[in-house]
């Protein structure tokens, strides 16, 4: 290209540059929603002298508890279980997808800031319609070949601000897309231990009933013998085999129950129900007895689908400067240099450049322009409400979750202390019974209140247990990603 080319081409690009450096958004640059948290949770200060709810929860939380809070329950198969969950799940792998995704789609609209720059070129064999060859005109013409190279040069002056508020749209959704990924993690884990609590649960109670089936059945051995030598009427032996078939006919419901969690803890960690899962025993829970709860003001920074959230609002609010920069002037400048030739490609009377500089504003549009400005208000205005929303269920998730988790703590110490009684008194009535202090009717009561009270105690077990699996849940994940590693069950916290 010549010299005066070249400087014909500089001064469009310098000035469109300098235009697109000093850009600056005309967009209302709407601000975001105010959040604040309450002073605590619950309708009564857990930390008041004055309260009438007894906390047992307390008010601390760590990175290393928050990170990985299933290590509190210091059971090594949990740990293994939701490892193999955040390896192998598909929900898991589809979040992290679309994370992904947003980030390159981020990155592709970050390029719309620089100058597009593309080569071309082409080869065309062609026929004069006439050509003069020694004075003599010749027709057709003779045949001849046009070769032809440029470079192409095309810049948008983002001198209003609307590919900046694109960007800033694009990255605020990456931003909702990281956020939900963490709330995926968060929720996996959440539903592998409960499933797990669950299987562990049915399997104590499958272990149970049997126990009560085969107690059940010696004692109806034991009456038979009685019948037949007239200590007893057959009025008993009837009602002693009725008890033995209604606890004969729970256990093919509670066995079902049992593989039901396992089947659904085989498709939570992303495996089929024929392959084998680790043991886990309701035994290997020890479940904290101070349970870090977080306070409102970092539920509000931390908890992913609030922080999903709030990136939402900011994505509607670059959506409403875009639309607002969309109804100003946009300034292109477009530029090729080359050489094209029939005869020297390279030659330097080859040497062709062109230059155009354009600008387009909008005048009339049949009022599309405004409609989808105030569409895009009306969308930032949606997901501010659903911002407020999300936060008031955060609040009242957390909140129901430790109420909860009091009235299961509650209710376990109840139902272990009624359990221990109950078996103290069935062994007091079998004793009696065997020295014929007392009839089979009182015996029967004892049996059947003991066993009901075992199973309650178990129950109320695996509920207190879900109850803080569920508190965990509500608080969210304070780390921006939950590590996977030391899975072998040791815990730091």
């Amino acid at each position: 290209m010549s010299r005066r080319a070249r400087r014909v081409l500089r001064r469009p690009l310098v000035l469109l540059l300098t235009l697109g450096v000093s850009a600056c958004s005309v967009g209302p640059h709407l601000k975001l929603p105010a959040a604040p948290p309450p002073a605590h949770y619950g309708a009564h200060d857990p930390n008041s002298a004055h309260s009438a709810v007894s906390m047992s929860a307390a008010l601390s939380w760590t990175a290393t508890q928050n990170a990985a809070w299933w290590r509190m329950f210091h059971a090594p198969q949990l740990n293994m279980l939701i490892a193999e969950g955040f390896s192998h799940s598909p929900t898991l792998a589809a979040a992290k997808h679309a994370l992904t995704a947003a980030n390159e789609y981020a990155i592709a609209q970050e390029g719309s800031l620089f100058p597009t720059i593309g080569l071309g070129g082409g080869l065309q064999r062609n026929t004069a319609i006439r050509s003069v060859v020694g004075g003599r005109v010749v027709v057709p013409g003779k045949p001849f070949t046009l070769a032809s190279a440029e470079g192409q040069i095309s810049y948008s002056a983002d001198v209003f601000g609307l590919q900046t508020d694109l960007i800033a749209n694009s990255r605020d959704r990456a931003e909702v897309s990281a956020a939900e990924l963490d709330d995926a993690r968060i929720f996996l884990a959440g539903n592998i231990a409960t499933a797990a609590i669950s299987y562990a649960g049915n399997e104590a109670e499958v272990k149970l009933r049997t126990r009560i089936v085969q107690a059940q059945t010696q004692i109806l051995g034991v009456m038979n013998s009685d019948y037949r030598f007239g200590a007893i009427s057959d009025e008993s032996v009837e009602q002693q085999k009725a008890v033995l078939a209604a606890s004969k006919a729970k256990l093919p419901l509670v066995t079902a129950a049992r593989d039901d969690a396992r089947h659904r803890l085989d498709y939570l960690i992303g495996t089929t129900p024929d392959q084998p899962v680790p043991a886990f025993d309701l035994k290997d829970l020890v479940p904290p007895t101070n349970i870090p709860v977080v306070i409102p003001s970092v539920l509000v920074e931390h908890r992913p689908d609030i922080v999903a959230a709030m990136a939402g609002v900011k994505a509607a609010s670059a959506a409403v400067d875009a639309s607002t920069a969309a109804m100003y002037p946009s300034f292109n400048i477009s530029g090729a240099f080359g050489a094209g030739s029939a005869v020297a490609l390279f030659n330097p009377a080859s040497e062709i450049f062109s230059l155009a500089s354009s600008f387009a504003a909008p005048l009339f549009e049949g009022g599309k322009l405004s409609a989808d400005k105030k569409a895009s208000y009306a969308l930032w205005q949606q997901a501010t409400a659903q911002y407020r929303n999300t936060v008031l269920l955060a609040f009242r998730q957390v909140a129901d979750a430790l109420r909860s988790l009091q009235g299961a703590e509650a209710s376990l110490a109840q139902r272990q202390a009624a359990a221990t009684f109950a078996l103290n008194a069935q062994t007091l009535a079998r004793e009696r019974y065997d020295a014929g202090a007392i009839t089979y009717q009182t015996l029967l009561n004892a049996e059947l209140l003991a066993q009901s009270d075992q199973v309650a105690a178990l129950t109320a077990r695996v509920t207190c247990d879900q109850d803080i699996v569920a508190l965990f849940v509500a608080m969210g994940d304070a780390s921006p990603t939950t590590p996977v590693d030391n899975a072998n069950g040791s815990n730091k916290s």
